[in-house]
């Protein structure tokens, strides 16, 4: 429950600074919030988007620590990764998202010495508890 903590609270702070300064500078990062959301949606980033993620995510890590041995470097190279192609879809999703993954990936690195599925868990539910946050606002906002 840290990282789900710790994401939230990063990706939040980080969001509104990153909107904040834009603005200081003419430029609109933020689409509006959707007003609504399908069940198709709300499962989708809920369940979906977290398994498929988490799983994608222990592989870059395992392809990384090829590579590198050095856990903040690994998650740091994770969390732009997973920015960049979250920001493909929204620039202003990239810097929640890069806060969000470096925690999942933290979680994921220290608990992969106890075992893979644990990692996958660490990782996993706090990224769809972070969706399921994101999910109650925007139908909240209906």
């Amino acid at each position: 429950m840290l990282s789900y903590a710790v994401a939230l609270f990063l990706s939040v702070c980080l969001s509104i600074a990153t909107d904040w300064i834009a603005l200081q500078f003419g430029i609109v990062m933020s689409d509006p919030p959707p007003r609504s959301a399908s069940l198709a949606e709300f499962f989708g980033a809920v369940i979906f988007a977290p398994v498929v993620e988490s799983l994608l995510l222990g592989l870059t890590i395992k392809g990384l620590s090829r590579y590198f041995n050095q856990p903040c470097l690994i998650a740091g190279i994770c969390a732009l990764i997973f920015g960049a192609a979250h920001g493909l879809f929204a620039l202003s999703w990239f810097f929640g998202t890069v806060c969000s993954f470096l925690a999942f990936s933290y979680a994921y690195l220290y608990w992969s010495g106890q075992s893979l599925r644990q990692a996958y868990v660490a990782a996993c539910v706090p990224h769809m508890l972070i969706n399921l946050t994101a999910m109650i606002l925007i139908c909240l906002g209906n």
